[in-house]
């Protein structure tokens, strides 16, 4: 019976992560749009103006890939009960793979150099994810082992 625990832990937890990462992404998704609809032009603007709107749209969209990840790489650390590295590098990989096929692999084919940049996002957002959520279940070990709540408040 734990043997079969064993194994849907590691899939439960690469399956929240990229789920969670998912629904960050689609939440965010309205602030990216207005954003995008502001700062995304063609033509019909002077000359500078690319530039600067072009790494809005980069910052924006590395911003977006950050923060889904890392919520993606905290639900996974905090499911997994052991080798939370592994499943956090497996929750990036597979992220990074339903992007490429999402992209309908131009992201692989015709890489630039914002869009490297901002693929590099979703292994650094894991990272920190995955360094959140072991915060957070060494809070839940030692809140457990003092049997007394943790507080913010220091009093004197």
């Amino acid at each position: 019976m734990t043997t079969n625990r064993n194994i849907y832990n590691p899939l439960s937890a690469v399956f929240s992560g990229v789920l969670s990462a998912g629904l960050a992404a689609l939440i965010l998704y309205p602030i990216v749009s207005v954003l995008f609809d502001k700062y995304f032009h063609f033509m019909g603007y002077p000359e500078g103006h690319e530039q600067r709107d072009g790494l809005i749209i980069a910052f924006t969209l590395a911003l977006w890939f950050f923060i889904s990840s890392m919520v993606g790489g905290m639900i996974c650390t905090l499911i997994a009960k052991n080798n939370e590295w592994l499943y956090v590098f497996i929750n990036m990989i597979v992220v990074v793979l339903i992007l490429i096929i999402i992209s309908e692999g131009a992201i692989s084919v015709q890489p630039n150099l914002g869009g490297i940049l901002i693929l590099l996002m979703i292994p650094f957002g894991n990272m920190a994810g995955k360094l959140l959520g072991s915060m957070i279940k060494r809070k839940r070990t030692k809140k457990k082992e003092d049997g007394s709540p943790i507080s913010n408040n220091s009093s004197s």
